[in-house]
């Protein structure tokens, strides 16, 4: 039974054709069965088609295992088409860089149809052929693209482990992960032919690239938290193939590399029991040639803040766009507006002219993630990242000024926290600046009109 899924076998076009079509329509029968289950109406859209797995996970079922469910099946057909394409490069004698691809959602359809074209050459009559043929001056080929396509596979699997199955966001994932996909690429391609630390280091990362898009293309992720991580993410993963490179050379602990993988799920629950809290308190002030009377004035408008987010928006971050107060006085409440959706407050301090504050009740995600698709599933977009409270203090100042503070505290629960702590700092931080900038200039365009306007009474009087 084993051989049917060994990537060392050979797979004529006819049966090729007959089992990736099977593999390919798996999906669609799979999500047509669940919302007849669940009696749910399909929209048979572009999103249908092209990755018809999402539309299960985003079922309004209610029920969470569906989405995981849905994902570990997504990913079984993913391997097993990377196996059966590999498999018809083998019988080819070539296509196998095409068959990496298989293993990604909707680029799997293109890269089957690929594959399936490739006509037969003089190197395939054996399967010890492909171990012949060089990639760049290598020998062990065969070892490199298992090892490129095992790595990206560990990647997916530990995503949809920790974060849909545990809620874990934390060491496991971002450390633990990249090391173990590292030294699992490392070894495989290692294992019969030694390649330089470069080299390795090039299909380390390759492996990474393959799990990096698999996790777009499943809207597992978007673009946004995968460059914040990515930092992080390639230097362990380097580490990983270092060790896993060394390992492979040594020829002892053979599986070494593969066995560590099943320590990822003990990773992922221990700290979904035991998640990071950390408490950031924030504070900005700015000076603003204005009475204080007019500042408050600036401060409980509900002008929308009219300068660009920069880099934090670029970056996908959630920033404030304008706020609307619905009953000025303690109890009151305020809708924070932010690019991300609506933040639901209540005033718990009113004091004319001198202090504002104001708790959070309900708040919209912390970034917005760049995707092919128009929703990610990803669950750290909520939760995991809170603000508590803010407030905004005023002090009279000489020469008809006003110093405007804002202090907030907020709750960070992803770890490393020594990784994203100073990331969640220096966004709070230019979001605050942002804030008092857009009250400034309100505040001053607001005393000119006054001092204009008393200017042309005068001059008219």
């Amino acid at each position: 039974m084993i051989k049917y899924f060994a990537l060392s076998g050979q797979t004529a076009p006819l049966r090729f054709a007959l089992i990736a079509s099977m593999l390919l329509f798996s999906p669609y029968i799979f999500i047509m069965l669940l919302a007849h289950f669940h009696h749910i109406k399909l929209t048979f859209d572009i999103d249908f088609w092209l990755f018809p797995i999402r539309e299960g996970a985003m079922m309004p079922s209610g029920e969470p295992y569906i989405a995981v469910f849905s994902f570990i099946f997504c990913l079984l057909i993913s391997w097993l088409l990377g196996i059966y394409a590999f498999r018809r490069a083998n019988w080819s004698g070539a296509g196998h860089m095409f068959a990496l691809f298989a293993i990604v959602p909707t680029i799997q359809i293109l890269a089957v149809l690929i594959i399936a074209f490739f006509p037969k050459s003089a190197q395939s009559n054996n399967d010890a052929a492909l171990d012949d043929i060089n990639l760049n001056g290598e020998k062990n080929k065969k070892d490199i693209l298992i090892g490129i396509l095992s790595g990206g596979t560990i990647i997916v699997m530990s995503v949809v482990v920790s974060a849909l199955t545990f809620g874990a966001y934390g060491w496991g994932l971002f450390v633990a992960t990249p090391l173990i996909v590292g030294a699992t690429t490392a070894y495989i391609s290692n294992r019969n032919a030694a390649l330089s630390q470069s080299q390795t280091n090039k299909y380390v990362l390759a492996a990474s690239m393959l799990g990096t898009l698999a996790l777009l293309m499943l809207a597992l992720e978007g673009f946004y938290c995968i460059l914040l991580i990515a930092p992080l993410a390639m230097i362990m993963a380097i580490i990983g193939g270092f060790m896993g490179r060394r390992i492979a050379i040594a020829k002892n602990g053979r599986s070494s590399t593969l066995s560590s993988i099943a320590m990822l799920p003990f990773i992922f629950a221990i700290e979904a029991a035991m998640p990071p809290e950390l408490t950031i308190n924030a504070s900005e002030e700015i000076i603003i040639s204005a009475s204080p009377n007019i500042v408050w004035d600036a401060l409980t408008s509900n002008k929308p803040i009219n300068i660009s987010p920069g880099i934090v928006g670029a970056a996908g971050l959630a920033y404030p766009l304008k706020s609307e107060l619905k009953a000025k006085k303690e109890g009151g409440e305020r809708i924070g507006v932010f690019s991300t959706g609506m933040a639901r407050e209540i005033i718990t301090v009113w004091q004319a002219e001198q202090r504002l504050e104001f708790k959070v009740l309900e708040q919209p995600p912390a970034m917005e993630e760049m995707s092919p698709y128009r929703k990610v599933h990803a669950p750290h977009l909520s939760g995991y990242f809170d603000t508590g409270k803010t407030e905004f203090s005023l002090t009279s100042m000489p020469n008809n000024r006003t110093k405007l503070t804002v202090r907030s505290t907020h709750i960070l629960r992803i770890d490393p926290i020594l990784y994203w702590e100073p990331v969640a700092s220096w966004a709070i931080g230019q979001n605050m600046k942002r804030v008092l900038l857009s009250i400034k200039n309100e505040a001053e365009n607001r005393k000119s009109k006054i001092i204009s306007a008393a200017s042309y009474r005068n001059s008219a009087g």
